[in-house]
């Protein structure tokens, strides 16, 4: 008995020596007994119980089992004065298993928010490797989804299910989220052997900007009457900028529209040059004696805080109020 494992094409060889006068024709056809299987003559396909024409001498084929376990084949060949011949054929076909090993690539160090990172997933079959087997990948999140990877032009998120190289293959993660979270992976053969990995990824978090804008009247009283400031606000009494993940805030970028130029002005601070302390932290833009003077008087304004990682926050908009 011949052994082979599903899928596997084995030759069958014949030969018809006639008897006698000859000049018969002749065809054959095979049965596996209840097995699924297929027989490749002359280029050609055919299915059990189909017919297909065979020369005298000797010739040959391609049988290729789909099913698990023994195949008992019986050829059949009738020649045209209806006299048939059976030959048997038995070929126990196994299941091709493919088991391997993975590993899969830790994310390096702490990583921004939002920034991409490659992650690499390396298979190894334990022994040899048959190119006609295929590997996939799905990966999830313990909690909500957090981000997705990117590879071969294609988006795939959660659950998807991503097509492998063998051996190494190269993808790109984009997180969505701050935290520190697990990507759990689940790689699977086409043999039905599987292997799971995980890889850790600590994000540092984006500074968070919490702002206002006020113009102040100050030093009011006798013949001078008032000064009047106009000032950005990046801690009070509600809260405070803040950075995450021991940094700590390093600039302000406070973008604002000025009504006397009717352009927008851009001014950068270092985060230590505020004025005030504990939860009244600000930056004063200007000072005027009158307030028709005030460049910034009831004006928009765009600020965002930078923190020591180089990570700056989203953009807080708002308008100058009076106070």
């Amino acid at each position: 008995m011949q052994q082979a494992y599903i899928g596997e094409q084995v030759d069958v060889n014949f030969n018809i020596s006639e008897i006698g006068i000859g000049g018969d024709t002749y065809v054959m056809y095979f049965s596996a007994n209840g097995n699924n299987g297929s027989f490749e003559y002359a280029g050609t396909s055919y299915s059990a119980g189909e017919s297909f024409d065979v020369p005298v001498g000797a010739f040959s084929g391609k049988y290729v089992g789909t099913t698990e376990g023994n195949h008992n084949i019986t050829f059949t060949v009738r020649s045209s004065s209806d006299v048939e011949k059976t030959a048997d054929v038995n070929i126990n076909y196994e299941r091709y298993e493919e088991p391997f090993e993975l590993t899969v690539s830790q994310a390096p160090g702490e990583r921004l928010e939002e920034e991409p990172f490659n992650i690499t997933v390396i298979t190894n079959a334990v022994g040899t490797h048959d190119p006609a087997v295929t590997y996939q990948m799905t990966f999830s999140f313990n909690g909500n989804r957090v981000g997705y990877f990117f590879y071969g032009g294609n988006r795939y998120d959660e659950g998807e299910t991503i097509p492998l190289n063998y051996g190494s293959t190269n993808l790109t993660f984009y997180p969505e989220t701050p935290n520190t979270f697990t990507i759990d992976f689940e790689v699977e053969n086409s043999t039905g052997h599987s292997k799971s990995g995980s890889t850790f990824v600590d994000t540092l978090g984006r500074p968070v900007a919490l702002v206002k804008g006020e113009k102040h009247n100050v030093s009011c009283g006798g013949l001078n009457g008032c000064d009047y400031q106009v000032r950005i606000y990046t801690c009070f009494d509600i809260g405070c900028s803040e950075a995450y993940g021991g940094a700590t805030l390093d600039q302000v970028e406070i973008r604002i529209f000025n009504r006397s130029t009717n352009r927008w002005d851009t001014r950068l601070f270092n985060y230590n040059e505020a004025t005030g302390s504990g939860v009244d932290r600000y930056f004063m833009l200007e000072e005027e004696p009158r307030e028709s003077r005030l460049k910034y008087l009831d004006q928009d304004f765009e600020v965002r805080v930078r923190d020591t990682n180089g990570q700056w926050s989203d953009k807080v908009t708002g308008r100058v109020v009076r106070v």
